[in-house]
């Protein structure tokens, strides 16, 4: 995403301009391996590992001190390594600054060190009734991180998670340890504005203070359309239903629709065709069968019957990444697995929004403001250009909705009536990456070969809606906790 940088507070040196930490220490601290959680890059960095306040102030003083630079790093989840130094540079970790420090029910608040894992913040507010009123994908962010890079799920009222955030703490390098609240005003308001989805630029964020709402459960419904339907019947499904994500099956006339909904099943009755495991593995045997009969498996049958449908549909790619026609099968099977798997589940809301991302991948998404029907008309060209040059890609290509955020490094800072789109890409390497001895084709060639074909048809889109609307684009990678942004 690209992005002009406001004028920052005279005095205020961007902690990313500061560059390798020079903690006193700094040369007796061993680099050690780093790798992201989707296992697509790894490095030799030296983590510094602070358990106070006090020890954060100090790295980030000596760093200043000494013109250094040091780069705070989450669960380092981005699939495109975002959180990442240069080899045998110097990061800071803070997941040993993990702990809640209050959680106010009166003001439906939650206090928390930046390394807290949104696990953890989720699991301690259960007992309180409470929950977070935004979450991602993947449960395993640190807070600093989450609240960093603008954290989406979807849902077209629902900004991205750092909209509610009431205050924070951060770390800075020439100005010492600042606390800013969604309530000053003046320069420290503009100050909370921006340096929330900062990226670390401005320094390390220690506390956070962040609103919640009432714990509840919700009734998730999934269904497939034909892209036409999709496409017209958006504006409905996005009126009735809270959440709405779109998962659009190349080379196929298939979307996978899943919508959530907060449900009572104490006052409601449930539809009768609630999911079940078995009924879902039932389902997985086209998939199944498949990998089985291609000459280059190298998994016994047990071993098949124990992966779940992303794991089978990554063997499944790993035996021809590059195979435009192989690609469209394993893409056909799955559209008629998912028109037989349709259905619904009841679960408390952090366990649907929050979901198996499918392991290792990389990801390359886009954001940007929905005018006028903008999301379908870009994935209609997107679509047909995708199969126009014959890419080989696979399925889903999901597609989400927020509101706009007040934070101005958002990709998605708008107005709270703005809707923003995010269409996001993703190459999996699942459990191919583990076995590779067994597939002629490394999946990770497979998506350093893919992805970057799919950039060019980006650009492409986005400099044509965007140039017709005035705007300008916020295409680029992004790292996504699944789908959605990782750090």
């Amino acid at each position: 995403m690209f992005h002009i940088l406001p004028r920052i507070l005279p005095g205020l040196i961007p902690l990313s301009l500061i560059s390798p930490l020079a903690f006193q220490c700094d040369s007796s601290v061993d680099p050690e391996p780093v790798t992201n959680w989707s296992g697509t890059h790894s490095t030799n960095l030296r983590v510094h590992y602070p358990t106070t306040t006090a020890e954060v102030e100090g790295l980030v003083a000596e760093a200043n001190k000494n013109r250094k630079k040091l780069r705070p790093m989450g669960s380092h989840l981005s699939p495109n390594g975002l959180s990442f130094a240069d080899p045998n540079e110097s990061v800071i970790s803070l997941s040993l600054l993990d702990n809640i420090l209050k959680i106010d029910i009166s003001k439906s608040t939650v206090t928390c060190q930046s390394g807290c894992r949104v696990s953890s913040v989720v699991d301690a507010l259960r007992p309180h009734g409470l929950t977070l009123p935004q979450l991602a994908s993947i449960a395993e962010q640190q807070i600093g991180g989450f609240i960093s890079v603008a954290a989406h799920g979807t849902g077209h009222k629902i900004p991205t998670v750092d909209d509610f955030v009431d205050s924070f703490t951060v770390v800075t390098p020439a100005l010492g340890t600042l606390t800013f609240s969604r309530s000053d005003v003046g320069m420290n308001k503009r100050m909370f504005d921006l340096i929330l989805v900062g990226l670390g630029l401005f320094g390390v964020i220690t506390e956070v203070t962040i609103s919640c709402i009432t714990a509840h459960n919700l009734l998730e419904h999934t269904f497939t359309l034909t892209r036409e339907a999709a496409v017209q019947r958006l504006p409905q499904l996005l009126a009735t239903h809270k959440y709405v994500r779109y998962m659009w099956i190349p080379y196929t006339d298939t979307v996978v629709v899943v919508t959530n909904d907060p449900f009572d099943a104490s006052a409601s009755t449930l539809p009768t065709k609630m999911q079940t495991v078995p009924d879902v593995r039932d389902k997985l045997r086209p998939f199944t069968e498949m990998l089985l009969a291609h000459p280059g498996n190298g998994l016994s049958e047990e071993e098949v019957a124990g992966l779940g449908m992303g794991e089978v549909r990554d063997a499944l790619l790993a035996l021809g990444p590059l195979d435009v026609a192989h690609v469209k099968r394993v893409n056909a099977v799955e559209a008629e697995f998912w028109k037989h798997a349709t259905g619904y589940q009841y679960k408390p809301s952090d366990q649907l929004l929050q979901f198996d991302c499918g392991g290792s991948q990389w990801v390359q998404e886009n954001c940007f403001k929905v005018t006028d029907g903008e999301d379908m008309r870009f994935m209609t060209k997107l679509l047909v250009e995708i199969e126009a040059r014959n890419i080989p890609a696979p399925s889903p290509i999901e597609q989400r909705w927020s509101a706009g955020s007040r934070s101005r490094m958002s990709p998605a800072a708008g107005a709270a009536g703005d809707v923003f789109s995010w269409v996001g890409i993703i190459m999996y390497e699942g459990v191919a990456r583990e076995r590779s001895e067994l597939y002629p084709y490394s999946p990770c060639i497979h998506s350093r070969l893919v992805i970057p074909l799919f950039t060019p048809v980006f650009a492409g889109i986005c400099r044509r809606t965007t140039a017709r609307r005035g705007q300008t684009s916020r295409l680029g990678s992004r790292a996504r906790t699944g789908r959605c942004l990782r750090s």
